[in-house]
């Protein structure tokens, strides 16, 4: 007895699926192809034919006052069916590798730039007693050569041309040696700041595309979006015969926006309505 029942629920489910579909001019196929390049995108909507969401809205402002938003929580709760399967877990995983997120923490990449950064200390200390060192020995040399300047052409050919130029060069400027010294160690500083930033983007695209995250952010987006949008918004044709924004800032918004607003405010808050229930139940 309970196995009947339990076919008959699924019967049944089955039968409200498509029915809703048919009901929107959709298909299963299209909902899923959408409902993943939407993820994957941010909400930007394919723009090919088979998969166009046009005849969606078309369909949807169609039905009757009243039957739109329980259509559209019809086909909300196929597509949540869809995203909580792991079907869909499963092309999400792959499409995270395809694209190179990860875990930089676990990837180990956080703990080998904290063991660079006490190299680069180290080098910096190391450097600096080394430069101090070199400064005092080369300030000596300065002031024997100044006290016995009969010595300075007894060095001179006992030098390299670069090596008494460059000693030359010392004589006027002591401080040189110490700045160059100090550029040595800047560069390191410099890979350490870039590592930090390059980390940073990882771990940020990483959380946000996380499976549980991004689908949290995907409503969030639905929500935020569906309460700016303006229905009462005038479009007019242009020279080409294509509706545009009377308001070029509204010309600039999201695809999301622009199909909220063609299908009206009944499917949309009913979207949005949806898309907060959805998104209490991951809290």
């Amino acid at each position: 007895m309970k196995t009947i029942l339990s076919l008959s629920l699924m019967v049944l489910v089955a039968w409200k699926a498509t029915d809703t579909l048919s009901d929107l001019n959709l298909t299963q196929t299209q909902v899923e192809k959408v409902t993943m390049y939407g993820a994957r995108t941010g909400f930007a909507l394919p723009s090919w034919s088979e998969y166009s969401l046009y005849n969606f809205v078309k369909k949807a402002k169609s039905l009757p006052a009243g039957s739109q938003a329980a259509a559209v929580k019809s086909l909300g709760a196929i597509v949540k069916t869809y995203v909580q399967s792991e079907q869909f877990k499963g092309e999400w995983q792959a499409y995270l590798k395809e694209k190179g997120f990860y875990d930089p923490k676990a990837a180990g990449d956080v703990a080998r730039l904290e063991e660079m950064k006490k190299q680069n200390t180290k080098q910096k200390g190391d450097m600096a007693a080394s430069t101090k060192k070199m400064n005092e020995s080369q300030q000596q040399m300065a002031k024997v050569l100044k006290e016995h300047p009969e010595m300075m052409d007894m060095m001179k050919n006992q030098m390299s041309k670069e090596d008494w130029a460059e000693m030359q060069e010392y004589l006027k400027n002591p401080q040189k040696a110490t700045a160059a010294a100090q550029g040595n160690t800047s560069s390191g500083d410099d890979y350490i700041k870039k590592e930090e930033a390059r980390i940073q983007k990882a771990q940020e695209d990483y959380e946000n595309n996380k499976y549980t995250n991004m689908v949290r952010l995907r409503l969030k987006n639905v929500i935020e979006t569906a309460n700016s949008v303006d229905f009462a918004a005038e479009v007019k044709a242009n020279k080409y015969n294509q509706k545009k924004f009377v308001n070029p800032v509204y010309e600039k918004k999201s695809d999301l926006w622009k199909l909220f607003y063609r299908a009206g405010k009944e499917p949309t808050m009913a979207a949005r309505d949806f898309a907060q229930q959805w998104l209490g139940e991951l809290k």
